[in-house]
């Protein structure tokens, strides 16, 4: 289960399966993103309070060719990317829908207040963003990011603020 710890403001609770909770700062796991011990330790968490986490983590499951020739498994370094946005801005995991992209990475999506929004991760874990109004016509262009970043939650959280 995941919460905010009022008492230590920016930083995350992980209550595990296994009654152990776990202290994570929003620094430490953004600077942990290519360690996929963090997503384990993310993802051995109950999913059933967060199941945009029990989609991710079912993309761990497929492997090379998964949908077709040419499909690459999805890597870790999206998977961890897409965990540490998901855990760091909670209010997207009502929000979310999970899918897998062909060339191993995670394409996660959403909409709010007339706009729908996309995060493509990257089988780097480099992280796209880009939005369109669905009953409009603006949009803003797809901005990158290396990593997911204060910068990038920043902006995830406006859109949803």
């Amino acid at each position: 289960m995941f919460s905010s710890n009022g008492s230590n403001q920016g930083s995350l609770v992980v209550n595990s399966v296994a009654t152990s909770t776990t202290t994570i700062s929003e620094d430490s796991l953004l600077s942990a993103t290519s360690d996929f011990s963090i997503t384990k330790s993310i993802f051995s968490t109950d999913v059933d309070s967060a199941p945009c986490l029990g989609s991710l983590d079912e993309l761990r499951t497929l492997q090379d060719g998964w949908d077709g020739e040419g499909s690459v498994a999805i890597r870790n370094d999206a998977l961890a990317s897409a965990a540490v946005l998901l855990v760091s801005v909670p209010e997207l995991q009502e929000l979310i829908r999970v899918y897998p992209t062909f060339e191993g990475g995670v394409q996660l999506e959403y909409m709010t207040r007339d706009w729908s929004y996309s995060l493509e991760v990257a089988s780097t874990g480099s992280v796209g963003f880009c939005g369109v109004q669905i009953s409009g016509r603006e949009e803003f262009d797809l901005e990158d990011f290396s990593v997911a970043d204060k910068e990038l939650l920043t902006k995830i959280r406006k859109t949803i603020g």
